[in-house]
């Protein structure tokens, strides 16, 4: 792999995007473009316990098997992959370049320049552009999007998708690929984005990733390193449980009577409070608005009883569970009750496998 990789590298051919956590392999296929989507395959497949610890991959070989399974269970033929590395592994940074340059010699001069954004050895790092637009400040440059990432972090993911016998077309950061996701959430966002400020909160397994739109852009993002799994690890604590069926409890109930009380609430809390943290940040820095007028919540525990609810209250704003399915079309041979009940956990997924309606450079 050379230096300039595919961190944001835009491809026109199919691909599926596999969304990978410590917990599960999520796995969507889109076809059509960004205004008439339709999911042509789809899956959710448990991960190995220990496999990935603390984002990290711990046993490559088990995580290539529950990729293989989630395939086979998808009944894709795609083989070409868009994963996404942990935000906080990505340095991101807007530099401006001569308007006049091209691509190719954009490519060279941050090619030379990169070490001044980059806090690593330029051998030691994958390193991406992507030119945003017309810098504000400046008449005669652009504003480009750098992104870099530990070259490590890239080379594991795709050391497990060749186990796994994929091809890794595109590695992306996972705010990136959450701010595509963002748009299949217009239809939910009040006067569909357009003159309001919208945040997505995405809650995974071990983080939280908050993302705040204007007029449908993304203008800020967080993350927290809080999840699921806190909720799981209590569960398992408060009631001598082992992890596996904590996890199952937590999604299938039958929990006793003073789980909501003296665990689920709690939990609830802190998440709201960590979102309010985001929000002042936010403010703090000047923004466009000092108001958020929604907040929609994504992730496998956006289904927690009583979610949008808490937050409200702890907010004081309107609170929903993100519908990116909403508006798309679904192929006839997949089990929609199933991908609807997996719906707030796909954004990711969803952000990623869009990476197939991108322009090729």
């Amino acid at each position: 792999m050379g230096v300039l990789s595919s961190l944001l590298k835009r491809r026109s051919q199919p691909l599926v995007g596999v969304d990978v956590s410590a917990s599960a392999i999520k796995l969507v296929e889109l076809s059509g473009d960004f205004d008439n989507p339709e999911v042509v395959a789809f899956a959710v497949e448990p991960v190995p316990e220990g496999a990935i610890v603390d984002r990290q991959i711990n046993e490559p070989e088990a995580l290539a098997a529950a990729i293989r399974r989630a395939v086979q269970r998808a009944h894709t033929k795609t083989r070409r992959v868009a994963m996404a590395v942990p935000g906080a592994s990505v340095i991101s940074k807007v530099i401006p370049m001569p308007a006049s340059m091209n691509e190719s010699d954009m490519e060279e001069q941050i090619a030379v320049e990169a070490d001044q954004y980059i806090p690593y050895p330029i051998s030691e790092v994958s390193l991406d552009f992507e030119v945003i637009g017309p810098s504000a400040s400046d008449p005669d440059a652009l504003d480009v999007l750098l992104a870099a990432c530990r070259r490590d972090q890239v080379d594991n993911l795709t050391r497990v998708l060749e186990l796994a016998e994929l091809v890794p077309a595109v590695v992306d950061a996972e705010p990136f690929a959450l701010e595509n996701a963002c748009t299949f959430l217009r239809g939910q966002m009040p006067n569909h984005g357009k003159d309001c400020t919208v945040a997505v909160a995405d809650i995974g397994n071990t983080t939280m990733q908050i993302n705040v739109l204007h007029n449908g852009d993304s203008i800020f993002s967080r993350e927290h390193n809080i999840g699921g799994r806190m909720l799981t690890e209590e569960i398992a604590r408060a009631y001598d449980m082992d992890i596996a069926d904590a996890a199952r409890a937590k999604k299938e109930g039958g929990l006793p009577e003073d789980f909501e009380t003296t665990i689920l609430q709690p939990f609830l809390d802190e998440l709201a409070v960590q979102i309010d943290r985001s929000f002042q940040m936010f403010f703090s820095g000047g923004q466009v608005t000092h108001q958020i007028d929604q907040l929609l919540v994504a992730g496998g525990s956006a289904y927690l009883n009583g979610m949008a609810e808490r937050f409200a209250l702890r907010l004081q704003i309107p609170v929903e569970r993100a519908l990116p399915l909403s508006t798309m079309k679904m192929a006839r041979q997949l089990k929609k009750t199933t991908l609807e009940q997996n719906e707030c956990a796909l954004l990711l997924a969803l952000g990623l496998a869009s990476r197939t309606f991108d322009a090729p450079r």
